[in-house]
């Protein structure tokens, strides 16, 4: 259930069977979220996010400096477009995969929340939508990163003596990758 709550915003109230508590999280997008227990009564619910009111504004307002701070916006004009976004990077993977001598399966590309991308054991590939809204040479990385797994299916020091070999910083890449947090993108 939606409901636009005075002072806070609209607001998404969810109740789960498993659920013991009432619980307000507050996404990297700014939407308001409230879980609670199949037997209470949607109004408590709505009673201790009020009481709760000056953290969820505090957290809002953190949440959009941060989106402030970190959000890229790639040269490329995909402006929310899913379908242009996973086009460009299924045609950057086929190009860095032929510039590097490299042979994929398949690509696929998805909207995942915990990885950039991975390679299965039959060198399938699998892509982060959100690689198109982070700079062009940190995609270009992660794209490489799974790549070279086709060759190499781990992360010993053969893989990143190859990494090294075709980024040339790969470690620092690496360390630049994990200033942009999947779930705030």
């Amino acid at each position: 259930m939606k409901k636009l709550v005075h002072g806070i915003g609209p607001v998404v109230f969810r109740k789960y069977r498993r659920s013991r508590n009432i619980n307000i999280h507050v996404s990297s997008s700014g939407e308001v979220k409230v879980t609670l227990p199949l037997w209470v009564p949607y109004r408590d619910a709505e009673n201790a996010l009020r009481s709760k009111k000056d953290w969820v504004v505090s957290r809002c307002r953190e949440m959009a400096a941060w989106r402030r701070r970190n959000y890229y916006e790639p040269d490329i004009p995909f402006e929310g477009d899913r379908g242009k976004a996973a086009e460009w990077i299924i045609a950057r993977a086929a190009c860095l995969a032929e510039k590097y001598g490299f042979f994929i399966e398949k690509i696929t590309v998805r909207d995942q929340k915990a990885r950039w991308g991975s390679c299965s054991p039959r060198n399938n590939i699998s892509l982060n939508r959100k690689l198109a809204w982070i700079p062009e040479e940190l995609a270009d990385y992660v794209i490489l990163h799974e790549l070279v797994h086709t060759r190499i299916k781990n992360h010993g020091k053969e893989f990143w003596e190859e990494m090294d070999r075709i980024v040339g910083r790969a470690k620092e890449l690496d360390r630049r990758l994990r200033q942009y947090h999947l779930e705030l993108l």
